[in-house]
């Protein structure tokens, strides 16, 4: 992985660090990592000079104050940072657990899903919920987080159709990607379960780690706080 990045402006006040990736690469969890970190730092050291970061698989745009900042200064910063961080110990990041239930009455794809891929559901959740995946970014809807790099064995398009509603909390799959959807909106992923409790917009960063822990019907009604009639 190459550390340094290729700088360029996208207008007077934000520019764009770029780094490359090999033809047809998937996007590596420890550039993820460093490019998480050093928008966390570049907030952290300049505070609100620094307008907005929006970091991406292999990229991360910043937008300054130019009012109250130079460019110069924040880039001499970006360089000295990339020039001295140790990747294997100086990255920081959080690991979340998440409880998801994988009954096929709230993975509403679930069925098809595991027809497709010739697995039981059982054998589908028991597949998506042994790894731990990196947040590669977030977007598309506040707090929702990009998941990689799921199974290979579980890897499969989105939907031919959109939903119109995607009920909150949904755990789905798209390609090599999972994740959960932080309220409900239309979207076209496969969705093969539901977590109880809904991430907030700031709990992900790109660069964190995230496992999913399985859980029955019971325990989920219980952590969503469903009341039996």
């Amino acid at each position: 992985m190459r550390s340094v990045p290729d700088i360029a402006p996208v207008s007077v006040d934000t520019w764009l660090l770029t780094w490359s990736l090999d033809e047809g690469a998937l996007p590596d969890a420890q550039l993820v990592a460093l490019i998480g970190d050093l928008a966390s730092r570049l907030r952290r050291q300049f505070g609100a000079a620094i307008v907005n970061t929006v970091p991406a698989y292999c990229s991360v745009m910043v937008q300054i104050d130019i009012l109250s900042i130079d460019w110069g200064r924040v880039e001499t910063a970006i360089r000295s940072w990339l020039s001295e961080i140790d990747l294997e110990s100086d990255l920081v990041s959080r690991h979340h657990q998440i409880p998801v239930c994988y009954d096929p009455e709230l993975g509403l794809d679930m069925h098809e899903f595991s027809t497709l891929k010739k697995l039981s559901p059982g054998e589908v959740a028991s597949i998506h919920s042994q790894l731990t995946y990196t947040v590669f970014a977030v977007g598309f809807l506040p707090g929702f987080a990009y998941l990689g790099h799921v199974d290979e064995r579980l890897s499969a398009p989105r939907r031919a159709s959109f939903r119109a509603t995607v009920p909150a909390g949904s755990v789905a799959i798209a390609d090599r990607q999972t994740a959960i959807y932080p309220s409900a909106s239309p979207g076209g992923w496969q969705i093969i379960g539901r977590a109880p409790q809904l991430p907030a917009p700031g709990d992900f960063n790109a660069g964190d780690t995230l496992e999913f822990v399985p859980i029955d019907r019971t325990e989920f009604d219980r952590l969503a706080g469903v009341v039996s009639e």
